[in-house]
Parts: C-alpha cells; sequence; structure tokens
C-alpha cells in the first residue's frame, strides 16, 4: 500500500526561531541535540509477558516515548476478503498523563498510528494467517492488539510497532479442538487449558515500521519532538528482515519529496529496519526463557 496522510502535529508548542536554528544547525553537523548522529536511534527499552490477563504482552520505552501493549486472542469470524484466514485489529490511545499531546491532535495521530501497524501486519507476507484459521468461512483466531501510548517524545509509529510484534510473539494460543454438532449444525469448540499445548504466531518475518523525516535536506531516524516540529515531510516505511521487500509506504509532513529522495529514504528505512529486526527477535528469543521466572527489564538497542 502507498498512502499520503496529512500531517496531524501533536498540539505541541511551536519552537522559537533560535530553537529551530540550534537544531537544524546539529543535524546539518550530523550531532543532534542529544549526542546522536542523523542515523542514530535512542536507547530502547522493552519488558515482555508483564499482564498477566492478556494473551501477550509488552512495554516499550524509546527514549521519551513509553507504550505498553496487550494482546488477546479470540475466536471470531474471519474476514470476508479473506475468508481461510485469522487477522490482527490494532488499537492505539493515549493515556490522560502523556501531557505531549492535546486532545485532538492525539486522537488523530493515534487513529493513524493504528491503521498503519494493522496494514503493515495484515499484509506481511512472512505471517502465516491462514494457520490460524480454524473453519473457513466461520472461525478463526483474532488478534486484538491494544497499545497505550504513556508518555510521547516523538516517533510514536515505530515505538508502537515495535511494542505490537513484541507484544505478538509472547502470545500464547490455546489449543482448540472444533466439531460441529448433528443437530444443529453449530461449531462446537472445546478449548484446552493446559499451557504446555499453546502455540505461537511466528512473527520473525512481520513487517516494522520505521520512520524516516527530511530536515533541511537531511534524513533523519527516530525524531524526538522537537526535531519533528523541523521537518519538511517525512516516510513511514513498512520494512520486513528481507531488505529487498517492504509492505507499504505513507508519507506525511508539509512539503513533498521528490523521486530521488523517496528511494534514499526508504533505503535508509530498510537498513535500519533489518538492523532493528534482527535485533529484537533475538532479544526476544532471549526473554522466552528469562520469564519463565518472571518478568524481566532488558535494554537490548
Amino acid at each position: 500500500y502507498q498512502r499520503r496522510v496529512r500531517d496531524t502535529g501533536h498540539g505541541t508548542m511551536p519552537l522559537s526561531q533560535q530553537q529551530r536554528a540550534f537544531l537544524l544547525a546539529g543535524i546539518a553537523a550530523d550531532i543532534r541535540a542529544d549526542g546522536r548522529s542523523r542515523l542514530d536511534s535512542r536507547p530502547l527499552v522493552l519488558e515482555s509477558s508483564l499482564l498477566q490477563h492478556t494473551s501477550g504482552s509488552c512495554k516499550l520505552r524509546l527514549g521519551g516515548t513509553e507504550v505498553i501493549a496487550g494482546v488477546k486472542v479470540e475466536v471470531g469470524t474471519p474476514l470476508s476478503s479473506q475468508p481461510d484466514s485469522g487477522h490482527v485489529s490494532v488499537s492505539v490511545d493515549c493515556s490522560g498523563a502523556a501531557t505531549s499531546f492535546d486532545k485532538h491532535a492525539g486522537e488523530e495521530l493515534c487513529l493513524q498510528v493504528a491503521a498503519q501497524i494493522e496494514r503493515s501486519l495484515r499484509s506481511s507476507a512472512g505471517i502465516d494467517w491462514k494457520s490460524m484459521c480454524l473453519v473457513p468461512e466461520k472461525a478463526c483466531w483474532i488478534f486484538f492488539v491494544d497499545i497505550l501510548v504513556l508518555d510521547c517524545n516523538g516517533n510514536m509509529h515505530d515505538a508502537a510497532s515495535i511494542a505490537s510484534i513484541a507484544a505478538l510473539r509472547c502470545t500464547r494460543i490455546p489449543k482448540v479442538e472444533v466439531s460441529v454438532d448433528p443437530s444443529s449444525g453449530e461449531l462446537q469448540l472445546e478449548v484446552d487449558e493446559d499451557q504446555s499445548q499453546c502455540l505461537q504466531l511466528d512473527v520473525t518475518n512481520a513487517a516494522l515500521l520505521v520512520t524516516v523525516h527530511s530536515i533541511g535536506g537531511w534524513h533523519v531516524l527516530d525524531c524526538n519532538l522537537e526535531e519533528e516540529e523541523c521537518s519538511d515531510a517525512n516516510l513511514v516505511v513498512a520494512c520486513t528482515p528481507n531488505q529487498a521487500t517492504i509492505c507499504g509506504v505513507s508519507m506525511g509532513g508539509q512539503k513533498g519529496i521528490t523521486p530521488s529522495e523517496l528511494l534514499g529514504m526508504v533505503k535508509e528505512a530498510q537498513t535500519f529496519g533489518k538492523v532493528l529486526l534482527g535485533s529484537l527477535h533475538e532479544f526476544l528469543k532471549q526473554e522466552e526463557v528469562l520469564t519463565e521466572h518472571g518478568p524481566s527489564d532488558s535494554m537490548f538497542f
């Protein structure tokens, strides 16, 4: 998919001319205000499997941006467009404590982020949604991913996308026996409560959203709110571990992007996405062992 989205902003106070000039000079010199280069990410901290009443969960902190994601799996009806597959439904909400937003701008941004994450997961050819179908056209597993933004200091698309993949990776799906009532013809589902028999959705090849901003003619990754205020345009790319494949692109911002700049921004997103996805899944493999003894908090990237 390719979409152009309206820049909603965050309802933040505008930067002064001096602040803007300072940030632009730092980006041009490849030394941002926090010491990072243009293509560096902020420290990222994950805590997985921490919510007991969910099928899977994750809490993520990316610099000053903090989100928590919970997944619940339920048996429902397949989509008419994919009658033999399971599917995912994503929602994003802002906590009242997330002071970075005004109410309207925050709600609109959350709707954008939820829609883009949902599209990226549904269009990920690397996720075997067909294996999540119980009875074609009648019953399948639906993954409800609920993301709560606790605080935001920029790059909400990427933070929420990472959290959703991590929460899905931790999700446990109960084993179900399906039968048909001979008298009524209705489906009967028998859930096996044995946790050792639970299944997992393989999200190793799921698409991750990576946002690249064009600021003063330079490409910048993982922007904070002040840097986003200086952005001329941005590109949100749904990247897979296979660097030759992307699942979608969304463009936003006040200015356009030239074809040559578009290709460069996509390349930067693919390169960064491949590294980040590799680190993420390696970390989650280790977490699966550690969480047998309770949730842990680990910085991995």
